[in-house]
């Protein structure tokens, strides 16, 4: 459960309000003081492609443990192909209420999500208990890759 929130130190927006979360004990407070999670997902035993959606990977944990987020690893290296399916299209909620893209960054025009946490990693922000994400990332966003650790950089 998320601690009272410190508003003297701003950790990031995933509410589809717009609305500020604050650093707290657990992930942190979204809108209306709902708690937040994340989930990040990637091959363990892969290393992620050379492309600009990972750039700064390497550095994610490190990001994550320095700020005091709690979040969990998926290793998609344990999952079926089916499972990771369901989470890129999980991933897809956000990318349409908040009008960015994802399809491209996962894959291809064709072939959509099929990197979508193996040669690319993925981090899902969740709000409260909600089962569908409020944010991924990377993703492209006005012709530009916002990558996980540029995300976090600006928390």
């Amino acid at each position: 459960m998320a601690t009272k929130a410190n508003t003297h130190h701003p950790l990031f927006s995933v509410c589809m309000h717009g609305v500020k979360a604050y650093k707290g004990g657990s992930g942190g407070r979204g809108c209306r003081g709902v708690s937040v999670r994340f989930e990040l997902y990637y091959d363990t035993k892969k290393k992620p492609m050379d492309v600009p959606a990972n750039h700064g990977f390497d550095k994610v944990l490190v990001l994550l443990k320095k700020q005091g987020i709690d979040y969990k690893v998926i290793d998609t290296g344990k999952l079926s192909d089916t499972e990771i399916q369901e989470k890129y299209i999980e991933a897809c909620t956000p990318s349409v209420y908040k009008k960015y893209r994802i399809r491209q960054v996962f894959g291809s025009r064709r072939h959509s999500g099929w990197l979508f946490g193996s040669d690319v990693p993925a981090l899902l922000v969740y709000e409260g208990t909600r089962q569908y994400p409020a944010d991924v990332f990377p993703h492209e966003e006005l012709g530009r890759i916002i990558t996980i650790k540029e995300y976090l950089d600006n928390l």
